[in-house]
């Protein structure tokens, strides 16, 4: 199951569907996804991101600011050329988060606009000082955009 593959999944003893189950077992997940392509979370966030706005769109975090290896990426930050989210036409807004640490839920429920195309919700704190986001929240949050 620790075999090289091509990545299409032919014929590969099982391939990427092997992996995966392995690893599950070995860290008694119920699923997983086993991928060499994503080196961290931020790669995966902004493959997604990257893949879901086109220029013109908005993304609208609406649990304050994200993690800051996000900045650049978003183009809150300087990029060093290497391309950010600001830099493809994507513009960025963010609902600061309630006096309690929550989400701010009078500020979401008119934040939305037509060239909103995408929520960031993060669950994490991260390094800031809140709770985390229960999954109730994110539902919430959720219905609230859809």
């Amino acid at each position: 199951h620790f075999a090289g593959c091509t990545g299409y999944g032919h014929d590969e003893a099982g391939g990427r569907e092997a992996l995966d189950k392995v690893f599950a077992e070995i860290v008694g997940a119920e699923s997983a996804i086993v991928r060499s392509q994503f080196f961290s979370g931020t790669h995966a966030i902004t493959c997604a991101l990257f893949a879901s706005l086109r220029p013109g769109d908005e993304l609208l975090a609406v649990a304050g600011a994200p993690y800051d290896t996000l900045e650049e990426v978003i183009g809150k930050r300087d990029s060093h050329g290497l391309g950010s989210l600001d830099e493809f036409g994507v513009t960025y807004r963010e609902i600061p988060l309630a006096d309690d640490g929550g989400l701010n839920w009078d500020a979401l429920a008119v934040a939305l606009k037509p060239k909103t195309k995408c929520a960031l919700i993060q669950r994490s704190c991260g390094y800031s000082w809140r709770q985390s986001l229960s999954v109730q929240e994110i539902q919430r949050a959720i219905q609230l955009i859809k």
